[in-house]
């Protein structure tokens, strides 16, 4: 056997060893990097969804909010100390989700005037009104807020239903 003959010989012999060390390498590098991308993914989505759950429940509790500030004010003429919870909404959007942020403004605008009204009714009846004169202009306030606060929670929904992270 000459010298090239035996040259090639061994690398007939080494390329089986070289790509078997090649793919256990690669089989023990990949699946760490591959396992950790995929954690990463699932934990952003995770935190995606807590904080919409927590804007949607900041909506819900400013809902909440209205109904005590209306029962409370109107009733008992006293005002809650409580903030508005919709700046917790307001916040939580320009932080995370820029694209609500229009809605909830809206929704804060229909809210201040279903407050006025709430103030109006208080006054009415602070004034002795008759109980029938309470609720006048509530339909014409208390529609357009439903309507909005209706619109930021399909406007969550269709976010919490996009699969972008």
């Amino acid at each position: 056997m000459t010298g090239v003959d035996a040259a090639a010989s061994n690398w007939a012999v080494l390329w089986p060893v070289i790509i078997g060390g090649v793919l256990a390498l690669l089989g023990g590098a990949i699946p760490p990097v591959v396992t950790h991308w995929l954690n990463v993914g699932s934990e952003n989505r995770k935190k995606r969804n807590e904080h919409l759950e927590a804007l949607v429940n900041a909506v819900y509790e400013h809902d909440h909010w209205l109904d005590l500030e209306r029962r409370n004010y109107i009733w008992k003429g006293e005002e809650q100390a409580a903030a508005q919870p919709v700046q917790k909404a307001a916040a939580l959007a320009a932080i995370y989700f820029p694209s609500l942020s229009k809605p909830i403004s809206d929704l804060n605008l229909a809210s201040g005037a279903y407050k006025v009204w709430i103030y109006q009714a208080a006054s009415r009846r602070a004034r002795n009104e008759l109980a029938s004169t309470l609720n006048e202009g509530f339909e014409e306030v208390y529609n357009p807020y439903y309507a909005q606060l209706a619109k930021v929670i399909a406007e969550v929904s269709r976010i919490a239903g996009a699969k972008k992270v």
